[in-house]
């Protein structure tokens, strides 16, 4: 043991020369003394990482290290730039040809535009396409660089944060006092090109992660957040003009039926993300294994290649004048309309919303997060195949989303009973989230009933606060536009961290608690305003014999 501490390597070139000139017991002396220091160093820094990892580690993920997983890396095809190369030259050329005339497929001759909304509901379907990406790969991905199931969380809600800045920016520079349509244009498109400029540089500064040493990874990792921060708030900057600009071009009879769109384009990012993901990871693997690092990498290229197209589209539809929407003519209604509420209580159905915007998509950003942990961890599903539980989930979500539009446009429910009974459906689902044996079929039937249920109801939700919102009061379209976004980022941003966290250490009985506590709280919320329709409901009806009366005695004269 003596003889192989005399024969160690000296650490540092200053104390290799003084042993060099030593002899005897001083220069076994100082070796022996130098490699002890080395050896505490290396012990004392593998303590702190092994201290540092305790902190953050759970039961559910304590098995899993950075040294888990494989590390061959697929360098980026010359083909795939091509494409982004010419895509965005495409763009461009267009927009200088956009400048001095209309752009190919606007209309400037009326406001209504079915490939308008389109683009509106691509922007929709986009988001939650890169939500099912970049989802099934997140864990292992994080676990990689050198972080927790816990950073994991924050890793895909951090980009909140970022969008939260750009929208307040978004409404300070292009608000609906001082529309400029112009204006709008150019920064739903330029904003959308920088935010992909940032996410193609974070694609490659991953691939280059990959053999780097963990504490590189770790620091590489914060580099990324913080590209993510920039990117996402350049991008959400045009949120509330675009939102501005599709209220300008919708008819109030029809926004409803294009809220209930929206949510079943957002399904369908669901439900197409998964195959697309699963496509890029057999492409990039090959039937070898690939980092998780790689693998993410190459879904950011993957959801940048669609983002592109749609950025292409929307920069040959998007109008630069905007003709104002004709007079339409009062729709007989199945029931009292929120628009005919006393001011009061409209101004209560748009603060209600407001608070649902924080709840629903707290529960379902949770779903999207937690199931995937769940089947990978505790079920042992590939990363590929935790991406199915997405199909399964939007198409659910799909389903319901289409039978309740058929449902409200035939006059069968009207749109207060579903409002409600969807909630209570999806309380309900909750149940099947606990752990009763029933593995992962229960697991998939409790997301596929609450998040479908949420998808209903969040079409009808958005749908009714734009109804009863009043120009130039505090409860204006434009500002519940703004708080309704702010509320749903805030509640996308901390609802990863705290699944995954309550997931990691309490496990899955634990996070059904959780579900069960804030569905109930959304459910109050809705049962509140529907019940100020029904109430108002009430009150027509006990004046109509008095209508009545009045009307025969006019009659009668």
């Amino acid at each position: 043991e003596i003889s192989s501490l005399t024969k160690a390597e000296p650490p540092n070139r200053i104390m290799s020369s003084f042993t060099d000139t030593c002899e005897g017991d001083a220069c076994w002396a100082a070796g022996w003394l130098q490699h002890s220091l080395t050896i505490s160093a290396s012990i004392s820094s593998d303590a702190v990482y092994a201290v540092e990892t305790a902190r953050l580690e759970g039961p559910l993920t304590s098995h899993m290290s950075p040294d888990s997983f494989p590390t061959r890396v697929v360098p980026f095809d010359i083909t795939v730039m091509s494409i982004f190369f010419i895509l965005l030259m495409t763009l461009v050329i267009h927009e200088i040809y956009a400048a001095y005339r209309k752009p190919l497929l606007a209309n400037h001759e009326e406001a209504k535009s079915n490939w308008l909304q389109l683009s509106y509901l691509g922007s929709w379907f986009n988001m939650f396409f890169i939500i099912a990406m970049t989802v099934p790969v997140s864990l292992d991905f994080c676990l990689q660089m050198g972080q927790s199931a816990t950073m994991s969380g924050f890793f895909l809600s951090s980009p909140i944060i970022g969008s939260i800045v750009g929208i307040i920016i978004g409404k300070v520079i292009c608000g609906e006092a001082d529309w400029n349509q112009r204006f709008a244009r150019r920064l739903m498109i330029w904003c959308g090109q920088f935010s992909f400029l940032c996410t193609l540089t974070i694609a490659f500064l991953l691939n280059h992660s990959v053999h780097l040493s963990v504490p590189q990874r770790r620091t590489n990792f914060w580099f990324v957040i913080l590209l993510l921060q920039v990117s996402t708030m350049v991008s959400s900057m045009p949120t509330v003009p675009m939102l501005v600009m599709q209220n300008k071009v919708t008819p109030t009879s029809e926004k409803t039926f294009w809220m209930i769109m929206a949510q079943c384009f957002r399904n369908g990012g669901m439900l197409v993300g998964p195959g697309f993901f699963a496509l890029t990871a057999w492409a990039v693997k090959r039937g070898q294994p690939v980092a998780p690092i790689s693998l993410m990498a190459w879904c950011y290229l993957g959801f940048l290649l669609f983002g592109e197209c749609l950025a292409l589209y929307s920069s040959m539809v998007l109008p630069t004048v905007l003709v104002p929407l004709p007079e339409e003519p009062s729709a007989p209604e199945t029931e009292v309309c929120v628009t005919m509420l006393p001011n009061e209580q409209r101004e209560r159905v748009v603060k209600n919303m407001v608070w649902y915007a924080l709840e629903r998509p707290f529960s379902i950003s949770a779903i999207e997060v937690s199931t995937i942990m769940l089947l990978e961890v505790s079920y042992g599903w590939s990363t590929e195949l935790c991406g199915t539980a997405f199909t399964v989930v939007a198409g659910a979500s799909l389903a319901f989303s289409a039978i309740s539009s058929v449902l409200l446009s035939r006059n069968f429910l009207t749109e207060s009973s579903v409002f409600f009974g969807a909630n209570l459906a999806g309380l309900f689902g909750v149940l099947f989230l606990f752990d009763f044996g029933t593995g992962a079929a229960g697991l998939l039937l409790a997301d596929g009933l609450v998040y479908g249920m949420a998808s209903v109801a969040n079409g009808i939700a958005e749908g009714w606060a734009s109804k009863a919102a009043m120009p130039g009061t505090n409860f204006s379209l434009e500002i519940y536009r703004l708080q309704n976004t702010i509320a749903v980022n805030c509640a996308r941003f901390i609802s990863p961290i705290v699944a995954r966290t309550v997931l990691d250490f309490g496990g899955r009985n634990v996070y059904a608690c959780l579900q069960l506590f804030i569905v109930f709280l959304g459910t109050t919320t809705v049962y509140k305003t529907v019940k100020l329709v029904w109430d108002n409901k009430g009150e027509d009806e006990k004046q109509k014999p008095i209508i009545n009366k009045e009307e025969a005695m006019q009659n009668t004269n």
